[in-house]
């Protein structure tokens, strides 16, 4: 499975959000909504599979406390998908 850290993936989501809607306000609609809609994927991805995955790299390199709190990161737990709260 493809993982990402998780503080690049957040400042993706910056980034695409951020610039997306600076170059949608400079140059129109179609130079920033690119940029918008990958800010909005990565932030759907981020909600509904959370830090799950990057945790699990941890807790398999037995480095648990790094796990506990790549966990921690998780906006809310009751969004997750199915398997990934389980």
């Amino acid at each position: 499975m493809f993982t990402i850290n998780i503080y690049l993936k957040f400042a993706l989501i910056a980034v695409g959000l951020i610039g997306g809607t600076a170059l949608w306000i400079a140059f129109g609609v179609w130079y920033g909504i690119w940029f918008v809609l990958l800010g909005i994927v990565m932030l759907l991805t981020y909600i509904l599979l959370g830090t799950v995955q990057s945790a699990a790299v941890f807790m398999q390199n037995t480095d648990f406390d790094g796990s506990e709190k790549r966990l921690n990161l998780t906006l809310n737990p009751k969004w997750l998908y199915a398997t990934n709260r389980a």
